[in-house]
């Protein structure tokens, strides 16, 4: 199993827990791609299992790099699983400024169509808000002005 723990992929089974870093370390340096991984600071291993994408499944270079993405890729899918678990799903809510002008006065009632948040404005001074992408109030998204 791989998941991300303090900004780091790790892996984890029955019989231990490995940053992915130290796993890719052991992999190369058993099969000999390089065999010096093992002496690599983190950002040389890094960079080089990053270059070594450019080989493809052709060599077995390539395939090692293939398979540090990959994890990396199954971990962050892993992470975004447990949010959606526990918040569900991301969602946007959308609204549209609504504009009601005051009788016998230069003032305008701006609302947001979402929460109904209201503000009362010189005329002139709608344009200004219609500029808002966002509800101060809810944080709806503005589709019209």
């Amino acid at each position: 199993m791989f998941f991300i723990k303090d900004g780091e992929c790790w892996y984890r089974d029955f019989d231990r827990e490995i940053s992915l870093r130290n796993l890719m370390r052991e992999i190369c340096s058993k099969y000999g791609s390089p065999a010096t991984a093992n002496e690599m600071n983190d950002d040389t291993l890094d960079e080089m299992l990053y270059d070594n994408l450019s080989f493809g499944t052709d060599d077995l270079k390539g395939v090692f790099a293939l398979l540090n993405m990959t994890m990396w890729g199954m971990a962050e899918v892993r992470e975004w699983l447990k949010e959606y678990e526990e918040y569900g799903p991301p969602t946007t809510r959308y609204g549209k400024w609504i504009y009601t002008a005051l009788i016998d006065c230069n003032l305008s009632e701006v609302r947001c169509s979402e929460c109904d948040f209201k503000v009362t404005i010189e005329a002139d001074t709608a344009v200004e808000i219609s500029e808002y992408k966002y509800c101060p109030n809810c944080g709806a998204k503005m589709k019209e002005v």
